[in-house]
Order: structure tokens, then sequence, then C-alpha cells
């Protein structure tokens, strides 16, 4: 009897294991806006000045650059981002990537105003439309983040959603519109 009694209290509660519905993992749904992204690489010989001038504004706003807003990857803006990434306990290898862009960039919107403004304007300016069109290539880097500056960046954010909507077109500087519009790129997009 006691062996049937144990048998029963057994089944019973293992019961719920066996009658339990299976459920399975979906995957969510691919987002654009919050999937995470891959910063570009910037380093030495890189002479490409849409990109390198905004980096060069970004150093000598934190105090590290001293030399001319040339877009050129030298040995004076190799130096200064060396001299960043020892400051920030980071490999001083000189390559501007994953680790130490998004220490260097700084949010940025209407009425900021500063190197880190000249640098978002320069990345604004050179934004190229679907058509190859530069709507705002007259865009001065005179650092103030005003209406014209917040037109602007709102259109360069657009253009990195061409294809997908990427970026909030809201003339923000974020992190994720400084990796995007230095040229990086989202991790899992379709494009």
């Amino acid at each position: 009897m006691k062996k049937l009694i144990l048998l029963a209290v057994l089944v019973s509660a293992s019961a719920p294991i066996w009658s339990a519905p299976r459920t399975t993992l979906r995957k969510a749904p691919f987002n654009p806006k919050t999937a995470p992204v891959k910063w570009p690489t910037i380093r030495a010989g890189d002479d490409y000045a849409p990109r390198v001038a905004p980096i060069q504004y970004l150093l000598r706003g934190r105090g590290f650059y001293k030399g001319p807003i040339d877009g050129v990857f030298g040995a004076k803006t190799l130096a200064a981002v060396k001299a960043f990434q020892r400051k920030n306990k980071l490999k001083a290898d000189g390559v501007l990537g994953a680790r130490t862009l998004p220490k260097l960039v700084q949010v940025v919107k209407r009425g900021s105003h500063g190197d880190a403004v000249r640098a978002a304007q320069i990345l604004a300016r050179n934004a190229m439309g679907h058509n190859g069109e530069l709507p705002y290539a007259a865009l001065e880097a005179d650092g103030f983040f005003g209406a014209t500056t917040e037109k602007a960046v709102k259109w360069a954010q657009a253009t990195r959603n061409q294809f997908e909507d990427r970026l909030a077109e809201n003339g923000v500087m974020t992190p994720r519109s400084w990796c995007l519009m230095l040229g990086g790129e989202v991790i899992g997009s379709q494009v």
C-alpha cells in the first residue's frame, strides 16, 4: 500500500512537467534603430578629410590636438589620438575604433557650441543624398549649433536612413549618429 501511495504521489507531482505546454523562443524582429552598431576604424594614413577633420576637431575640443584642421591623419593627429587613448586608459595604438570613438564623441544639439559642434557641422555638410546632392555644402563650421545646423544634422541623419530606418531624425548628434555618420554600420542590417 505504501508503494502504491508513493507511486501515486510521484506521478501526480510530475504530471505538470509532462503536461506543460511547449514554448518556443521567437527571435525578436530586427529593429535597425535599436540594433547594435559597429564603429568604423580610422587610422594614420586615412586622408578622407570629411572623416578626419571632425576627429581633429573632437580631439582639439578635448585638449589633445594642437595642429591644423586639415583632414589629414598625420603625425600630429596620431600623437593626439595616442595621448587621448592613454588618458582614457585605452590601448594607445593610435587607431580610432570601437573603444576610442565612443569616448571621444559628445552629444551635441541645438544650443551647444565648440569644437564638437564644428565636427558635427563638417559631417552634416558632407552628407550626400542618394542622388549625390549636398544641400548643406555651404554650412560653415562656426561651432554654434543653431537652427541651420539642426536642419543639416536632420538631413544627414535622413541620408543614413535611405534604405533602412536606422537613426532618429531629431537633429541631435548622439553616439549612434556619430558612429553612422563617421562610416559605421548597424549590425544585422539588411542593406
